[in-house]
C-alpha cells in the first residue's frame, strides 16, 4: 500500500477552486456596491464644487463691486448723510462701532427746499455750503452743528428721480413723509422738526429757507451764548396787520381768530427753537395744533402758547452784508434773497466788507467738546472755550467780524485742521492763559533750583544727573542757566547741607513737582486720552500708551545716575 494517498490532493483542489470563486463573488459585489454608491457620491462632489466657486465668484463680486451706503431711517424720515459718520472719526458712533440713535450737537439746520429748487441747492454748495460730504462732516466737527437739505415727497415720478440721483451725488438731504406744496408750509415745518429731534440731540433747531446767505460760524456763536430760559425762540421779530383780503399776498384765511395785528412772531426764512421747544413740538399729536395760512405765523402761535421766550436778533435779517451779519437776505424786499441763484455768488464774491477781521476760529471749534458734556456743565465749558465777553459781544452786535465770503477753505481744509489742533491749546482765552502760565511757572521754578544745584554742586555723582535733567527741558535751559549763574555766585557762602537750605529747596521742589505732576495728568495727558479723537479711535489709543510709557519708562531711567 503507497505510503501517500493522493486523495488528499485530488480533494484540495475543488477547495481551492471554490474559495477562489467565492472571493471573485466577493469581489464583484463590492464593485457593483461601489459603483452604485460612487455616482451620488460624486454628482454630490461636483455639486458642492460648483456652489463653491459659485459662491467665490459672488464674493469677489460683491467685494469689487461699490456698495451702496446705507440710509438711515428713524420713523418716516431719512438722513442720507447718516452713514459717512461710519466712515470717519467723527464722535457719532456707540463703543461697539454702531451709529447713534441722536448724534449730540449744539445745533441742527434744517435747509428747507423743493423740487423746483435744483439752481438755489447748486448755488448754495458752490458757496457757503460744502459741496461734498468730507467737507460737509469738518464743518459739523467745526461748528458743532449739522446742516442738511430738507424736502418731503412729490407724486411726479420724473421729479422723483432726478432728486434720486442728486442724494446719490451729494448724500446732505433729510428726506421727510410730506407732500411738498407751498400751501402745505407749516406742516413740513412741523414735520421737519419731528424728523431733526428724532435724528439728533442737539441744542437748537434752526429752521432755514434755501435763499439766504449764512455764516455758520457766526451762527455757532450765537447758539454758543449762555440762555437761562430753556424755551428760547431766537428771529427777527415782527408784528404788523392781519391780511384778511384773499386778493392779497399773505391772506390770512383764519385771521378772524387773530384779530387785527399779529402777535410777535419772526421772520419765515430763518428762526431757531431751543431744545425744549422742539421737543414739545415732537410730542404733539397729528392735528392737535393749529395750522394757519403762513408759516411764520402758525410757528409763532405755538411759541405764544408755550410761553417761550423771544429772542429778537436783527444780525439773522441782514439786508446788507457787514461785519455782524449771521444771515444775509433781501428783507422787506423778498422773503429771502431776491432771484437766490444770482444774489448767492453776488455776494460770496464779496472780497471785503468790512475792514475788522474775522470772529477768531476758536470761539466756536470748541463747540463739539461742549456738546458732549452734559446740560449742568455745558455753559461751563463753552465759557471756558469762548469767553463771556466774546459770545455777549457778538450777541449786542459789537464783536469784531468780517466779510461774508465764506470759502471752502474756510471751513474746509482749515476747520478740518483748526478742529484738532487748537482745542487741545487754549492760547487764546483767559483760562487757557492761566493754565499755561502756571505750567511755565512750575517748569521754570524747577529748572531754576536745578541750575541752583548743579552751581552749588562740586560732587560728580550729582552733576552728572542734573546734566542728563537739563538736556531734556530744552527752551527752558535758559532759566537754570540762569540758576548755575546764581548758585555759582553764591557757592562761596551757600551751604547746601544746612537745615535752612533744605528746608528751602524742599519747599521749592515740592511746589515744582506738584505743579509738574498736576500738569501733566490733568491738563496734558487728561486732555489727550480723552478727547473725542481719541476715544473714537483705538489704534490711536494703543500707540498712545505705548508711546506714553515708552516715555515715562526712557524718563525712569534717568534715576540710574541718581
Amino acid at each position: 500500500m503507497p505510503l501517500f494517498s493522493h486523495r488528499h490532493n485530488s480533494s484540495a483542489l475543488p477547495t481551492s477552486t471554490t474559495t477562489n470563486s467565492s472571493y471573485s463573488a466577493k469581489d464583484q459585489k463590492l464593485h457593483k456596491l461601489n459603483s452604485k454608491i460612487s455616482l451620488p457620491i460624486l454628482l454630490f462632489s461636483l455639486l458642492s464644487i460648483f456652489f463653491g466657486l459659485a459662491g467665490i465668484i459672488f464674493a469677489v463680486n460683491a467685494v469689487r463691486r461699490p456698495s451702496p451706503l446705507p440710509v438711515y431711517r428713524c420713523g418716516r424720515s431719512e438722513d442720507t448723510f447718516r452713514a459717512f459718520y461710519s466712515l470717519s472719526d467723527s464722535g457719532k458712533l456707540r463703543d461697539n462701532g454702531a451709529l447713534l440713535d441722536r448724534p449730540k450737537l449744539l445745533g441742527f439746520v434744517g435747509i428747507q427746499t423743493g423740487f423746483g429748487s435744483a439752481d438755489r441747492r447748486a448755488a448754495l454748495r458752490s458757496t457757503w455750503f460744502p459741496s461734498d460730504p468730507d467737507r460737509l462732516l469738518r464743518l459739523e466737527q467745526a461748528t458743532g452743528i449739522a446742516f442738511r437739505f430738507v424736502i418731503g415727497k412729490s407724486k411726479d415720478a420724473k421729479k422723483t428721480a432726478q432728486l434720486e440721483k442728486e442724494i446719490d451725488k451729494y448724500r446732505d438731504f433729510m428726506l421727510i413723509d410730506v407732500q411738498e406744496e407751498y400751501l402745505k408750509l407749516p406742516y413740513k415745518t412741523l414735520a421737519y422738526f419731528k424728523a431733526a429731534f428724532l435724528h439728533f440731540e442737539a441744542d437748537y433747531y434752526v429752521k432755514a429757507d434755501d435763499d439766504i446767505y449764512l455764516r455758520p460760524d457766526r451762527l455757532a456763536t450765537l447758539l454758543a451764548k449762555e440762555r437761562s430760559n430753556p424755551l428760547t425762540y431766537i428771529g427777527c421779530m415782527k408784528k404788523g396787520h392781519v391780511i384778511t383780503d384773499p386778493k392779497m399776498k399773505w391772506y390770512e384765511k383764519s385771521g378772524h381768530l387773530i384779530g387785527n395785528e399779529y402777535f410777535l412772531h419772526a421772520y419765515g426764512p430763518i428762526y431757531v427753537l431751543s431744545a425744549n421747544v422742539v421737543a414739545s413740538l415732537a410730542a404733539a399729536r397729528n392735528n392737535s395744533l393749529r395750522m394757519f395760512s403762513n408759516e411764520d405765523v402758525t410757528i409763532g402761535s405755538w411759541m405764544l402758547a408755550m410761553n417761550v421766550h423771544h429772542e429778537d436778533n436783527r444780525a439773522i435779517c441782514d439786508p446788507r452784508c457787514t461785519s455782524t451779519s449771521i444771515a444775509v437776505w433781501d428783507i422787506p424786499k423778498c422773503s429771502g434773497l431776491c432771484n437766490p441763484a444770482f444774489r448767492m455768488k453776488e455776494l460770496h464774491n464779496i472780497k471785503a466788507m468790512s475792514s475788522t477781521k474775522s470772529i477768531p476760529f476758536q470761539y466756536f471749534t470748541a463747540a463739539p467738546v461742549a456738546i458732549l458734556k452734559n446740560d449742568s456743565c455745558l455753559n461751563s465749558v463753552r465759557l471756558h472755550f469762548y469767553g463771556t465777553e466774546a459770545i455777549n459781544a457778538f450777541a449786542e452786535g459789537t464783536a469784531d467780524a468780517g466779510q461774508c465770503k465764506c470759502t471752502e477753505n474756510a471751513f474746509g481744509e482749515e476747520a478740518g485742521h483748526g478742529h484738532g489742533q487748537r482745542l487741545g491749546h487754549s492760547h487764546g482765552f483767559s483760562d487757557g492763559d492761566e493754565e499755561s502760565g502756571v505750567l511755565e511757572l512750575g517748569i521754570v521754578s524747577h529748572s531754576i533750583i536745578i541750575g541752583i544745584s548743579l552751581g552749588v554742586s562740586h560732587s560728580p555723582c550729582t552733576i552728572r544727573p542734573l546734566i542728563a535733567a537739563l538736556s531734556f527741558h530744552q527752551f527752558f535751559e535758559g532759566f537754570a542757566l540762569g540758576g548755575i549763574s546764581i548758585g555759582t555766585a553764591v557757592a562761596s557762602v551757600y551751604n547746601p547741607n544746612s537745615p535752612g537750605a533744605l528746608i528751602v529747596e524742599g519747599i521749592l521742589d515740592s511746589i515744582s513737582a506738584g505743579i509738574l505732576v498736576y500738569m501733566a495728568l490733568v491738563d496734558l495727558i487728561a486732555a489727550d486720552f480723552l478727547s473725542k479723537r481719541m476715544s473714537c479711535n483705538f489704534r490711536l489709543q494703543v500707540v498712545s500708551y505705548l508711546m506714553l510709557f515708552l516715555g515715562a519708562g526712557l524718563m525712569s531711567l534717568l534715576a540710574i545716575w541718581a
